[in-house]
């Protein structure tokens, strides 16, 4: 299970956090990414049976998925397959009902899976992820420790870190500690200007160690606006934010403004 950079949980209390954390409800759609074994799949199916919600599981291996699919025949849905390729069209369904993801995901995916949950057209309404644990505070970071992947998720969610779990609570023990992280859906409200906000967010952060002013005139001067322009229309922006400030220093609202301004 190495290979695909599975670490299976074996902490009976923490899949019961998560679970508890995730608060399945009637008519939720709960997806399970990486369920392994099945040590968070039939937790999450006892709490789905009992609350009137549907759970299905999309597996990358294939004899875990083989497996799982003999044992939730006629009573949850298996999808082998890898998560980062079928997720997105997944939330783009419009099937009735909140959708819920949850899961031991494999630390490397961790990035790529929140970049195509955030630019999803439709948003869970919940996501409790077992992660790295340094990559859960960076999706919890605030200015001036701000970055790519905070003001992505920070967008359209309220990120809260659950709680830490240690490497022996793993078979095979991770190299690194874990965190389980929620992410809890802001109003929809806020994603009518997403298209703006994320392409706001790739200019701001594609040089971190250059300055706001630098890296938003190199995105805008491949319309033809000029850098002193740019830079004009920044100073403009007011609420502290300054051509010269780091990327870092951000926060999500003053990137929305810029986005609303100069986007």
């Amino acid at each position: 299970m190495r290979r695909l950079g599975q670490h299976f949980l074996k902490n009976e209390r923490i899949v019961k956090r998560i679970v508890d954390t995730i608060e399945v409800s009637r008519n939720d759609r709960i997806i399970e990414i990486g369920p392994g074994h099945g040590e968070l799949t039939f937790p999450l199916l006892d709490a789905c049976t009992a609350a009137g919600a549907a759970l299905s599981v999309i597996e990358k291996d294939d004899r875990l998925a083989t497996s799982l699919a003999g044992k939730l025949e006629g009573v949850a849905d298996v999808t082998p397959g890898d998560a980062l390729e079928v997720i997105g069209e997944i939330l783009s369904r419009t099937e009735r009902g909140p959708i819920k993801l949850t899961g031991n995901l494999p630390y490397y995916i961790t990035g790529h899976l929140l970049r195509i949950i955030s630019e999803a057209s439709q948003k869970p309404e919940r996501c409790v992820f077992m992660i790295q644990r340094e990559v859960a505070e960076r999706i919890c970071a605030r200015p001036p420790r701000m970055n790519r992947l905070a003001a992505s998720v920070q967008f359209w969610s309220d990120p809260e870190i659950v709680t830490t779990v240690p490497r022996s609570d793993f078979s095979p023990p991770p190299e690194v500690e874990s965190a389980v992280i929620l992410l809890k859906r802001k109003n929809r409200g806020v994603m009518d200007k997403e298209g703006k906000y994320y392409r706001a967010v790739r200019a701001i952060f594609s040089q971190p160690r250059k300055t706001l002013g630098n890296n938003i005139a190199a995105e805008l001067e491949k319309g033809g606006m000029s850098k002193e322009a740019s830079t004009a229309k920044i100073s403009l922006l007011g609420d502290g934010i300054l051509p010269t400030q780091r990327p870092q220093n951000l926060s999500v609202e003053q990137i929305s403004r810029i986005a609303e301004a100069l986007f």
